[in-house]
């Protein structure tokens, strides 16, 4: 289990979340929505599954966080 820091993100990220359903944290550029179980982006702007940091263990309805 481990989750990346502010300082791994991409330069344009602005929101980190765990995916639940593949594992691995989530770099967004807007805001992610949860809906049906899992965050959805919405179509404007980045997003990077970071498939360097393990998701597991982590609730992924409570972990979005946004860039401090």
């Amino acid at each position: 289990m481990s989750k990346p820091e502010w300082k791994d993100a991409p330069e344009w990220a602005e929101w980190l979340a765990a995916d639940g359903s593949d594992g691995y944290w989530v770099w967004y550029e807007s805001e992610p929505s949860w809906m049906s179980g899992g965050w959805w982006y919405s179509y404007t702007g980045e997003w990077l599954m970071d498939k360097r940091f393990s998701a597991a263990g982590y609730d992924s309805e409570y972990s979005l966080e946004r860039r401090p």
